[in-house]
């Protein structure tokens, strides 16, 4: 079967999770003996800003919606982004057109009914049906998709691959956390701790990892300062510097503000480490790029609390007190090589 996988190239592929459902959807259907084809609806790149060496293991074609004949049409499209705007306009590419919503559904639609920024328009004429993956779909949500689209729904397991950050891990020579620590001559005795949440959704804020990072410093892990990454929205705003900052600072202590970064070159950073929390969602792929790197963190997730090692350093909902009390565990399972920091866990 010819399949078409419809996504967006832009950026790095490691700025959100669309790059790797992509890859993940894409080899699962070649494992299956299809013949898969990525259509980029970008017509302005070829291929992401980086991980250029896994372009020459995938098909790629770009479309635009000026094309009015196809000739060679795919079985099936599968469709990650919205892109088609009616049903003859699938007709022109495939046969067979499914949507698959990478996400829960519940929140963003709240969200967007209150704070209506959303950018992206859908369109389900022509569509025989929609995917959603089981670990962010619930029956609720799986009834109010069935309810906006008027489409049979079905749920599907959550697909990850490791692929592009192997890929990357090659062209940069990449070594594990652990590797790159032990190859210091001198090591850092001060951890340099980084919040990587959105702050543009109430399911990923910096608010509760900021205040653990004050309570961390009372208790007296060692570290002086830490990084707000995806801070440019809030960092500015004077409801968050008297309601959040104001209440997260201590004595010897500083958050700097920084943009964007790929969390997997945090490898090279010495006791790098991540503070991780979620709210109304189970799981964050991005910390599967970090636990595949090695690299140690911090999480409430209760997906990953039901996996070995992972569970070492899990806090519930939002226990500051808890996840203070991970924060000197992995501390202790540096020196002791437990945890995170064997190598015979990391290889598991």
């Amino acid at each position: 079967m010819r399949i078409g996988i419809v996504s967006t190239c832009q950026f790095s592929m490691f700025s959100g999770g669309l790059a790797n459902t992509t890859m993940a959807i894409l080899e699962t259907m070649k494992v299956l003996g299809n013949d898969v084809t990525l259509i980029n609806t970008n017509a302005s790149v070829e291929w992401y800003d980086d991980v250029k060496a896994l372009k020459k293991e995938v098909n790629v074609v770009t479309i635009d919606k000026t094309i009015t004949y196809y000739e060679d049409k795919f079985d099936l499209i599968i469709e990650l982004v919205p892109f088609f705007e009616s049903e003859k306009q699938r007709t022109v590419f495939s046969k067979k057109n499914i949507f698959v919503f990478r996400k829960g559904i519940l929140i963003p639609t709240i969200e967007y009914s209150l704070y209506p920024v959303i950018l992206q328009k859908y369109n389900f004429e022509g569509i025989s049906e929609i995917w959603c993956f089981d670990i962010f779909s619930n029956s609720d949500e799986v009834q109010i998709l069935e309810t906006l689209t008027r489409k049979p729904v079905y749920t599907m397991p959550y697909m990850w691959t490791p692929s592009i950050v192997e890929t990357h891990r090659h062209e940069h020579g990449m070594p594990l956390w652990l590797q790159m620590y032990d190859s210091l001559a001198e090591k850092a005795t001060e951890w340099s701790p980084h919040i990587c949440e959105t702050n543009s959704t109430s399911s990923s804020s910096c608010t509760l990892p900021m205040l653990m990072m004050r309570q961390a410093k009372l208790s007296k892990f060692p570290f002086s300062k830490y990084k707000i990454h995806n801070s440019d929205q809030i960092k500015n705003s004077d409801f968050f510097k008297d309601n959040v900052l104001r209440h997260c600072s201590t004595e010897d202590l500083s958050g700097e503000f920084v943009g964007r970064q790929r969390l997997v070159d945090f490898v090279f950073e010495p006791k790098s480490c991540i503070l991780s929390h979620v709210r109304f969602i189970p799981f964050k792929p991005m910390l599967l790029e970090l636990a595949w790197c090695g690299i140690p963190f911090i999480h409430n997730s209760e997906v990953l609390n039901t996996i070995p090692i992972f569970e070492r350093y899990y806090y519930p909902n939002n226990k500051i007190s808890v996840g203070v009390e991970k924060l000197h565990m992995m501390e202790n399972d540096l020196h002791e090589r437990k945890g995170w920091f064997s190598l015979e866990n990391l290889t598991n």
